[in-house]
């Protein structure tokens, strides 16, 4: 793909980076004020309500949902425009925007989309993700927790787990076992799942950080009815294929990955700046201007992969095995920047209150979230299997169930 503006784009990004100059400040100052994520993700919320009334939070959605015609390419400059002036930005809007929404809309009902859609393109619905199994997260097709149908209602019992933000989501997208002898990726059915019913029960997992964004959820004899079913019985694993897919690229090239590869390397040069080795700053270590060197160039080379990624989805495609090359390349990527700069700034790099080297423990808290970077939205173990099967044409793995 050609990565430059068109004359049209051009005059769009311009359009953008004015309303964005006068409208972020306020918020960001909010936003870079608190490192409390409950609070952040409310901010973000209200951001993403602000650009749905400006015309640029619901770009190319339908306009019976508060959607406003554009293309692919405008959606993109948006997000590329919020992560250069550092707009809010939460993991759990991406859920909601970035995969919850689309799966709503590409399989949800009519009555579906009319009851949820506008209100989560305009921030005011926040949304989980139930999929992940305490044996069940790399496979995700040997998902235990099961719905048995009765009288119209399914009733769901299981566990869930590494649901982000679970405990502040009004809704979630589930997918359990409906047919416990059916074939595999074929006994899977989709929810929309209210996570305020009966026998719904969320726990905080308290993380290294001493933050708690995510949470196991239990199922007990929690009574979904058939209206909240997306797809056909059986469809599951098909829409959530197609939801993993998004949060890949959500994960490794959205608006939030963008600012947050911008503030990486960017954070890391200026910690090399401040950082003292021997009475000197860092920085004049030819080694470290070498570690900074190649995390910028690193940075550039995920840029165009996310571009390649993103021109599937220009060109109205699902993305395909690129997503996977993108997120190997930029997980690692990440990781690498919060090791270099505990290398740069030494043992203060552990304290989360060292005003010499970071600001609110910022490069103490990014090291240790980094280690879920491999890890969400699949291992970095299934993303390789998919490249070698899918792009390198290598011989799939042994599968019990195949033999």
């Amino acid at each position: 793909m050609d990565p430059r503006d068109t004359p049209q784009e051009a005059s769009f990004r311009a359009e953008v980076r004015d309303w964005l100059d006068r409208t972020v400040p306020r918020f960001r100052e909010a936003y870079d004020a608190t490192g409390e994520s409950r609070e952040r993700l409310k901010i973000a919320a209200e951001w993403q309500g602000a650009m749905f009334e400006a015309g640029y939070g619901a770009i190319g959605w339908p306009a019976e949902y508060g959607g406003t015609e554009g293309t692919p390419q405008q959606r993109f400059i948006v997000a590329q425009e919020c992560g250069e002036v550092g707009a809010p930005w939460h993991l759990n809007m991406s859920v909601t925007l970035g995969w919850c929404a689309p799966a709503v809309n590409d399989y949800g009902t009519p009555a579906q989309k009319e009851r949820h859609l506008r209100r989560m393109l305009s921030g005011e619905e926040i949304w989980c993700q139930l999929f992940s199994e305490p044996n069940a997260g790399s496979d995700l097709a040997s998902v235990t927790t099961t719905a048995t149908k009765v009288d119209g209602t399914y009733v769901v019992n299981g566990q869930k787990i590494w649901s982000s933000g679970a405990h502040w989501s009004e809704f979630g997208i589930l997918v359990v076992r409906t047919d416990p002898q059916g074939p595999r990726y074929r006994n899977l059915t989709f929810f929309v799942c209210d996570m305020s019913l009966d026998g719904v029960e969320v726990r905080p997992i308290t993380q290294i950080t001493g933050e708690r964004d995510f949470c196991e959820v239990f199922f007990t004899d929690v009574q979904i009815p058939e209206s909240q079913r997306v797809a056909e019985e059986g469809m599951g694993w098909q829409v959530t294929v197609h939801t993993l897919l998004n949060e890949r690229i959500g994960l490794s090239g959205g608006g939030g990955m963008h600012r947050m590869v911008k503030m990486s390397w960017l954070g890391l040069l200026d910690l090399a700046r401040r950082a003292d080795h021997a009475g000197r700053p860092a920085i004049a270590d030819p080694r470290v201007r070498q570690q900074v060197a190649d995390i910028y160039v690193r940075s550039v080379a995920n840029r165009w992969t996310a571009l390649r990624t993103l021109d599937s989805v220009f060109k109205g495609r699902m993305p395909g095995p690129e997503a996977s090359i993108l997120k190997l390349g930029s997980d690692a990527w990440l990781q690498d920047v919060q090791h270099a700069a505990s290398e740069i700034a030494g043992l203060h790099a552990v304290g989360f209150d060292e005003p010499r080297v970071h600001h609110g423990g910022q490069w103490a808290r990014g090291l240790l979230q980094s280690r879920a970077m491999t890890i969400g939205g699949g291992t970095t173990e299934v993303q390789k299997n998919i490249v070698g099967e899918r792009v390198l044409g290598l011989p799939r793995d042994p599968r019990p169930e195949r033999s």
